[in-house]
């Protein structure tokens, strides 16, 4: 688990010393070497800074490096560095966290060594964080397996477990209490999405790319499930609503293994779309629209070599129209988003990939405009490897505020309770107020911002 650092006062040094500069007689007259030097960090993490001025713009300069400027004044900037769920803020005496600016003079045939220490702060957690649990007389009652949870509001939440005995069970949520688990009439299968824009409509994926499982979109409207096959020949299917009159669902068809996708509008029926693949190898893994302009998809690249190719596939799907594909360093993929201008996307590295102690899980945001990798960190700190507790898909109430229940820690831990996590835009962190007792629990996240957990511990609510 991350653990729990208390803040501490490091004092600040930056210095900037002209000193002479021996074993360098090879500098011209009007050159100067400038050292970057940095202290109160781990071996295994490098400060970053950047060097502006006379012309010269340096960015991702690391800590250790010398380099040979013009004489002249320079800026040098030290950035944030974070490793293992912990960040270390360059800071300035009297000025705010997070960079540390200082003017240096580079001279002619000499050495200006600029050295910056840092602060060590727990990392923020995410936004919204205020989880509070709900009336606990009414228990979770799908105690044997969860599957999938999804939430239109505050007052419907839909469960569905199991199987037991080859059954699907559903429960639902008023906004007081659970009802008694039923019978879905829905068996034998892999449930892969669920999602509830209102409730009245609920719209299930099902399915495996094994050709194991009965593959079906399933469709809720208040009383009953109807199972559907809008596209003839799929082996696995992903959907996801916007609203009642908006619904795409993704998927993996036999044979070729093409992707395809279908829409349903309003009341009418399921109408193929434009596929956003152009190769048999792209294998589909998620779907998510936030509103019914936008949906974005996820793919797998399929290997057919020895070994396996770190990269995923992102299209966006914007006012009816397929946008270029999008590479990202993934494995498998799931994406979640809170709207069209932020979405997360989660994937795992395949394992021959790893280096020797560098966490597997790989991350991507959406900012409105195009893709951001965020990549772990090569360390043998592996407190920020997150092994998923169920749903894959990341639950995303607001920008930079995202849930999964899973389990932090090292491959030694992957069996261990699951608990709810969530990300801050650069790491996952436990929600300590949220305690499923030891026992698997899962999230589920609104357009509007309200976050539902539940399982057999308790529910809970980030209204």
């Amino acid at each position: 688990m991350v653990a729990r650092h208390s803040i501490r006062i490091a004092e600040i040094a930056i210095a900037a010393l002209a000193i002479g500069l021996s074993g360098c007689t090879s500098a011209k007259p009007a050159e100067g070497h400038l050292v970057l030097q940095a202290v109160g960090l781990p071996s295994a993490t490098l400060a970053h800074f950047s060097v502006i001025g006379n012309g010269v713009k340096l960015t991702d300069v690391k800590a250790g490096s010398s380099l040979r400027l013009s004489k002249g004044s320079y800026e040098v900037v030290a950035s944030k560095v974070s490793l293992g769920g912990i960040s270390y803020l360059p800071k300035r005496a009297g000025g705010p966290s997070g960079t540390a600016t200082v003017r240096v003079r580079v001279r002619s045939g000499q050495a200006s060594h600029v050295t910056q220490a840092y602060v060590r702060e727990s990392i923020a957690s995410p936004s919204g964080h205020a989880w509070q649990r709900l009336d606990s007389a009414s228990p979770f009652p799908i105690l044997y397996a969860l599957d999938q949870l999804a939430c239109s509001d505050d007052s419907f939440c839909m469960a569905i477990g199991g199987p037991r005995a080859g059954d699907l069970y559903q429960s639902v949520w008023n906004g007081k209490t659970w009802s008694p688990d039923v019978d879905t009439g829905l068996g034998d299968t892999e449930v892969n999405s669920l999602s509830c824009p209102t409730d009245r409509l609920c719209v299930m994926g099902t399915g495996s790319p094994q050709m194991a499982m009965p593959t079906f979109v399933d469709v809720w409207q208040g009383s009953s499930w109807v199972s559907q096959s809008p596209l003839e020949g799929a082996v696995y299917y992903t959907a996801s609503c916007a609203g009642a009159n908006f619904c795409m669902a993704a998927a993996q068809e036999l044979g070729a293994g093409a992707v395809d996708v279908a829409v349903r509008q309003r009341s009418g029926g399921w109408l193929r779309g434009a596929s956003p693949a152009t190769s048999p190898d792209w294998a589909v893994d998620d779907v998510e629209c936030p509103s019914t302009t936008f949906c974005a998809l996820a793919f797998s690249l399929e290997s057919t070599g020895t070994t396996p190719v770190l990269k995923g596939l992102i299209s966006l799907w914007q006012d009816g129209v397929w946008q270029s594909q999008q590479s990202l360093m993934t494995g498998d993929n799931w994406v979640g988003c809170s709207s069209a201008r932020y979405c997360l996307n989660f994937g795992e590295q395949p394992v021959a990939t790893q280096t020797p102690g560098q966490p597997s899980d790989v991350y991507a945001t959406w900012s409105g405009s195009g893709w951001t990798q965020v990549m772990a960190s090569a360390s043998s700190d592996q407190s920020n490897y997150l092994y998923l507790g169920g749903i894959a898909t990341p639950q995303c109430a607001a920008e930079d505020s995202c849930y999964e229940t899973g389990t932090l820690g090292s491959t030694s831990a992957a069996s261990a309770s699951t608990e709810l996590l969530g990300w801050n835009g650069t790491d996952w962190l436990p929600v300590p107020t949220v305690d499923q007792s030891g026992s698997a629990g899962e999230v589920a996240c609104t357009t509007g911002g309200f976050c539902l957990e539940t399982g057999p511990g308790g529910t809970f609510a980030n209204p």
